[in-house]
C-alpha cells in the first residue's frame, strides 16, 4: 500500500504599509482572507504625533500555502486587492516573507503584547505573562481571527472612552462586538448586562469564548445580528435587547465605520438608548467624520466629548429629555 504524505504548509507573510482609511480597508480584506486576522504594526512608534510617520501602520496577514502555484495565486490575489484599495486610499506596496509552519504561529503572536490603555485597562493577550497592579482591569484576549486586538486606534479610543464613562450596574450593547474586547472590559468595569452583537458568526463564537475565558458569560450575550434589525434574521437580537433592557441601554459602543454608523443612527438607533444614555462611536475616520455629526444632528444628539489618534476620530454622544 502506498501512502503519500499531505503537503506541507507554509505561510505567506503579506504586509503593507497604510494609514488612514487604507488601514481600515487592507485590515478588513485579511481579516476575511488570511488565517488569525489582520495585525497592525506602528511603523515608528516613537514618531511624534505630528510628524509624517505618526499615523503610520503595517498592515499584516499570514496566508496558508502548500505549494510553489498556491503560493503565486495568493501573492496574485493579495497584490490585487491592495491594487484596487490603492485607488481610492493610497498605500504601500505589498512585501512578502514565506514562513515555515513552525515559525508562523511565533510570527503572527509576537505582534501582540500586554497594552496598558487609560488608566486601568490593560489588554493581555492570553499567551503573555503580566504582574497586575491592584488597580489594574486585565482584559485576557484571544482574537483569533474576529477583529478587535486593541491595536488598532479606534480600538483605544472606544476603551479609552469606555474606562472614563462606564459606571457599575449599567446595560451595555456593543454593535459588531469583534473579538469582545469592549464588552469584556465594560463586564470588568462593572457594567451589570451586555449584549455584544456582530453579523459575522466567527465574530460571534471568538467573543463567546473571550468573555467565558474572563469569567463574564454570565453577564455578556453574544448573538449573530445587529441593531436597528436589517430583517428576520436579526429577530432573535432585538428580542434580547428588549428583554435585557426594556427602558433602552445606558451605554452603547460602536466601533464600526462612519458610513454605517451614520446609517445605523439614520435608522433609529437611538431608539435603544435610554434617556441620558450615552454612546461610544468610533472607526470614525477624518474624513468621514462631517456624515456621523449630519446624522447625529438629525437625531437630535449630543456630542459632549471628541478624542483623536492620527486620523482616527472617537465621539461620545449624549441622548437628552426624561
Amino acid at each position: 500500500m502506498n501512502h503519500t504524505s499531505s503537503p506541507r504548509v507554509r505561510w505567506l507573510e503579506a504586509r503593507v504599509r497604510a494609514d488612514g482609511e487604507a488601514v481600515e480597508a487592507i485590515s478588513e480584506y485579511f481579516n476575511r482572507m488570511s488565517t488569525g486576522g489582520a495585525v497592525l504594526e506602528r511603523v515608528e512608534p516613537a514618531a511624534p504625533p505630528d510628524s509624517p510617520e505618526a499615523g503610520l501602520y503595517w498592515v499584516i496577514g499570514y496566508f496558508p500555502v502548500h505549494h510553489t502555484l498556491e503560493e503565486e495565486e495568493c501573492r496574485r490575489r493579495v497584490e490585487e486587492a491592495v491594487w484596487h484599495i490603492n485607488q481610492v486610499h493610497p498605500t504601500g506596496p505589498v512585501q512578502f516573507k514565506l514562513l515555515e509552519d513552525s515559525d508562523w504561529a511565533e510570527a503572527w503572536k509576537a505582534h501582540y503584547r500586554p497594552m496598558k490603555l487609560g488608566e486601568r485597562i490593560v489588554i493581555k493577550p492570553t499567551w503573555c505573562e503580566w504582574q497586575a497592579q491592584a488597580d489594574e482591569i486585565i482584559v485576557e484576549l484571544d482574537p483569533g481571527m474576529a477583529f478587535g486586538t486593541g491595536l488598532h486606534p479606534s480600538t483605544q479610543l472606544c476603551l479609552q472612552a469606555l474606562e472614563r464613562h462606564c459606571r457599575p450596574g449599567q446595560k451595555v450593547l456593543d454593535l459588531g462586538c469583534g473579538s469582545g474586547i469592549l464588552s469584556i472590559a465594560a463586564g470588568k468595569l462593572g457594567a451589570a448586562r451586555i449584549l455584544a452583537l456582530d453579523i459575522d458568526a466567527l465574530a460571534v463564537e471568538v467573543a463567546a469564548d473571550n468573555a467565558a475565558a474572563n469569567g463574564l458569560a454570565d453577564r455578556i450575550i453574544v448573538l449573530q445580528g445587529t441593531l436597528p434589525p436589517r430583517g428576520e434574521e436579526d429577530q432573535r437580537a432585538v428580542d434580547e435587547a428588549a428583554l435585557m433592557a426594556p427602558q433602552g441601554f445606558d451605554l452603547m459602543l460602536v466601533n464600526i465605520l462612519a458610513e454605517v454608523i451614520a446609517t445605523m443612527i439614520s435608522h433609529g438607533l437611538d431608539a435603544w438608548l435610554a434617556p441620558d444614555g450615552l454612546m461610544i462611536l468610533s472607526g470614525i475616520i477624518q474624513e468621514r467624520e462631517e456624515l456621523v455629526h449630519d446624522a447625529l444632528e438629525e437625531a437630535g444628539l449630543i456630542v459632549i466629548e471628541r478624542q483623536t489618534q492620527g486620523d482616527w476620530v472617537g465621539l461620545v454622544v449624549r441622548k437628552t429629555g426624561g
